[in-house]
């Protein structure tokens, strides 16, 4: 409706709105989201990068002390090869001390000959053989600077220890020996900080990225062998400051990296911060910006909420008064209402044109009691099994009639849908009632129509038919007079007996056609199907003959009886005589066979008409049943006999259909099976199951 639309711009124009404020608001927390964790990943490098130049410098200061020793074994060397034996015996005993007074830390300090054998060791007691050492093979092969191996059990306390190597040589510059000093892996990963701080620092050999010491855990990590990631070495050795961020080694959390290299020593000093927990309070903040961004939104979406509702009920409360002007000038009275599980009716909303639709003021009909008053007595039991449909199939339609304020009953046609359907079986229901008397007319003399079109095209062999008997009279008369005449009384009986026959033969027929062709009327009752096979041959007997039909009938005399009215019944089954003679006329006079059967079921009648006439083409039959349809020759038929048969059996609850194939056609017509005993229409009304077909449709 107009009034409806136009609210269509409104909220178009809160929609768009919302989806602006929605974008600016969520790209404004994003932004600043993102800015609080920029800036928290900031401060956690800065304070990485402080955290890592403490243990840069005490590896420093550690590879100076055993740059310092290693030293001094240089210098014992030379003095035992310059022959000053008692110098080299007091430094040895300078280094022994400085090794038991915990110098750095320092677990041993050794030489090893050329050979792989100890020549002097701070800790005499274990010797063991180094010539299989890799370092120890590495120097020996011409390797320089520095070595650093491990970590690997030492030969004093079993512990991990780091061994830093370093050749010695002769004058001439050949290989003298290996200057060994080993630090325990404990004691190095206790010079890279506090366990219990939430940086972790590692040490990595810069060779190969293998960890040497760590300041936490450092027992449980050490003993796992890890190395660094293959691409976090290789960017370290380009740039220590590359790569501030990745997944670490040790467990591959994600982590903030500040690394300083020990250039002299090959050594790597990386400090670590767990990304996740550094940047929590920073993603909190961002939810937190979220969650008002949201706010803000649901706020917008309240107050153009209420806004909306209520220009949505200014618009509704008009868009009523507008529906209502419109349906006040309909032809049918709109209801809605509640329907219960036994039937009970409730009414919730009747339109107030009533007296245009049906003749009475909305006072006359202000009670769902009232409405009812005023149905025929005849038809309540139809009004009632209306309701009942519905609960059953959704949708029902009952034609009644109905007392207008003027005092004629006009008939009304009541159709509903069920909207709305509870567990409990009950449910809402919407409807429309509109006046059909006009139509009913109309179907009425439609009907009426048919039955003097079919007597019109029977007329010619049905006055041929009349006439045998009349003729047959006349010549029986003439014969009794000249008997009686002559004196021969005796031969007057056979005569009059013939007579007799006679008169009754064209009584019978004009009894069918005085009754066929009289007006019927509205009441349904059963109707043995035998009599109305037998009232159509009468009819048809004549035309059936002519045309040299063979007619089979198997119509059981112990049949139960339809639920409908005669004549309207022997309208549908002349039609279909009439028509399946017609057919067979284009066939050969010994192929022209009409069968008519009749059966029961345990709620219908099923009658049967087929005929061996050439059928009806496939793309013709779903039409049949359509007005002003025909397959005839153009003059010979109206096309509405078969539709007038649907109307017809539409009204009694019944139904037809049609099959067809090259070997003949077959048109099926079901009836309602009557009920024993009890009012038949009543019993009817309340269970039909098909609402009355009018001539429009």
């Amino acid at each position: 409706m107009r009034v409806i639309d136009e609210a269509v711009p409104f909220r178009r124009v809160l929609a768009a709105a919302l989806l602006a404020l929605t974008v600016m608001a969520g790209a404004t927390a994003e932004y600043l989201g993102a800015r609080a964790i920029a800036a928290r990943a900031a401060e956690t490098m800065a304070l990485a990068n402080a955290a890592v130049v403490a243990p840069a410098r005490e590896v420093q200061r550690l590879l100076d002390t055993v740059r310092w020793v290693q030293d001094l074994l240089r210098l014992r060397a030379d003095l035992r090869a310059a022959g000053d034996v008692a110098a080299a015996v007091r430094l040895e005993e300078e280094l022994r001390r400085a090794n038991q007074s915990n110098l750095m830390g320092i677990a041993r300090i050794a030489v090893a000959t050329e050979a792989g054998h100890i020549a002097w060791a701070s800790f005499p007691e274990v010797c063991e053989e180094m010539g299989g050492a890799s370092y120890f093979q590495a120097l020996r092969h011409g390797g320089s600077g520095q070595v650093i191996a491990g970590p690997v059990p030492g030969p004093c306390s079993g512990q991990l220890v780091i061994i830093f190597a370093r050749s010695l040589r002769h004058a001439d510059g050949s290989f003298a020996g290996v200057a060994m000093v080993s630090i325990p892996a404990l004691t190095l990963s206790g010079l890279l900080g506090q366990p219990e701080g939430k940086v972790a620092v590692n040490l990595y050999r810069l060779s190969d990225g293998r960890l040497l010491a760590r300041s936490k855990e450092p027992e449980e990590v050490l003993q796992r062998g890890l190395l660094m990631a293959p691409a976090h070495l290789e960017s370290a050795r380009r740039d220590p400051a590359a790569l501030p961020r990745g997944p670490n080694s040790i467990d591959g959390r994600d982590t903030f990296f500040a690394r300083r290299v020990v250039a002299e020593g090959g050594l790597l000093v990386s400090a670590n911060l767990d990304a996740e927990s550094e940047l929590q309070p920073a993603c909190l903040l961002r939810w937190l910006f979220r969650a008002i961004a949201g706010f803000v939104v649901l706020t917008y979406m309240a107050g153009a909420g209420v806004l909306l509702v209520m220009v949505s009920r200014a618009r509704v409360a008009s868009a009523q008064r507008e529906l209502e002007r419109l349906i006040a000038g309909l032809p049918a009275v709109v209801y809605h209402g509640a329907i219960a599980g036994d039937g009970t009716y409730t009414r919730l909303y009747l339109s107030r044109n009533t007296m245009l639709a049906i003749g009475c003021t909305p006072a006359e009909v202000a009670a769902p009691s009232d409405w009812f008053a005023r149905i025929h007595p005849g038809d309540h039991d139809t009004a009632r099994a209306l309701r009942r449909r519905l609960l059953e199939t959704g949708n029902a339609t009952a034609d009644y009639r109905f007392a207008r304020s003027d005092g004629r009953h006009a008939w009304l046609r009541d159709s509903a849908r069920l909207v709305v359907q509870n567990p409990d079986g009950s449910g809402e229901i919407i409807g429309t009632v509109i006046d059909v008397t006009e139509e009913r007319d109309l179907a009425a003399q439609a009907v009426m129509a048919g039955k003097l079109a079919s007597l019109g095209e029977l007329a010619t062999v049905i006055g041929h038919e009349l006439n045998q008997p009349l003729t047959a009279m006349r010549l029986l008369a003439d014969g009794i007079g000249i008997s009686l005449k002559t004196g021969a009384i005796e031969r007057t009986g056979p005569m009059l007996t013939e007579l007799v026959g006679q008169v009754a033969r064209a009584a019978e027929i004009a009894g069918e056609l005085r009754r066929f062709g009289r007006k019927d009327g509205d009441e349904v009752m059963p109707v043995p199907l035998s009599e109305v096979v037998r009232g159509v041959m009468v009819l048809a007997e004549a035309p059936l003959r002519a045309a040299q039909v063979a007619v089979e009938i198997d119509v059981p005399a112990d049949l139960p009886r339809a639920l409908g009215r005669r004549t309207p019944i022997e309208q549908v089954l002349l039609n279909l005589v009439v028509n399946a003679c017609h057919a067979l006329e284009e066939m050969p006079s010994d192929r022209r066979r009409l069968s008519i059967q009749a059966s029961a079921t345990a709620t219908d009648i099923v009658l049967e008409v087929s005929d061996t006439g050439p059928g009806i083409p496939p793309d013709l039959l779903a039409r049949v049943f359509d007005p002003f349809f025909t397959t005839k020759q153009e003059g010979s038929g109206t096309g509405l006999g078969l539709s007038i048969c649907r109307t017809i059996l539409g009204g009694l609850g019944g139904r037809i259909e049609a099959s067809s194939d090259p070997g003949g056609s077959c048109f099926i017509v079901t009836l309602r099976r009557a009920p024993e005993g009890g009012s038949a229409y009543n019993q009817w009304a309340g269970t039909q199951r098909h609402p009355p077909l009018s001539l429009a449709q």
